[in-house]
């Protein structure tokens, strides 16, 4: 898709292949010409809530382990007690696509414990993307009416 949008990949970008439940980052990184002594940025979008709080856990304790400024954005569902009512509705419909999809749904946070967590494991900086931020600040003129789902939030980490 990338191809076809003319968009072209940098040297230093590598798309790295891996089931966090079966292998781990760093031994699938090792295949790559990744440089584990320079900072890195990993975007693990729409991959946490598939995975054991263990799996979870063992990747950021690798991204823990690199370069100070190494940075992972990722985002989580949360659980439903952090969500308004009226929304928990769409987290329901998640977990029910993914279950029949043969990949249900393992883990959720509520933002201040994933947010604690982090701190707690080393990282600096943590930032939580409000839901009303990211409205503000990419959705607010939209002509399509495309809003922020509340559903599954982001959150950039940095050490």
């Amino acid at each position: 898709m990338l191809d076809e949008a003319n968009i072209s990949i940098p040297d230093n970008l590598h798309f790295c292949l891996t089931d966090f439940q079966r292998e781990s980052l760093a031994d699938d990184l090792a295949k790559t010409s990744f440089d584990f002594n320079t900072p890195s940025v990993f975007s693990w979008l729409g991959v946490t809530q598939y995975l054991s709080d263990a799996d979870i856990r063992s990747t950021r304790q690798f991204i823990q382990s690199l370069p100070q400024s190494s940075t992972v954005v990722f985002s989580f569902l949360p659980t439903d007690i952090s969500l308004p009512e009226g929304d928990r509705h769409l987290l329901t419909e998640i977990d029910r696509l993914a279950t029949a999809s043969g990949d249900p749904c393992l883990s959720r946070f509520t933002p201040e414990d994933i947010q604690q967590l982090l701190r707690t494991m080393g990282f600096g900086s943590v930032y939580h993307l409000l839901p009303e931020e990211a409205q503000e600040r990419y959705f607010k003129n939209r002509a399509d009416e495309l809003v922020p789902i509340r559903a599954e939030q982001l959150i950039r980490a940095t050490l």
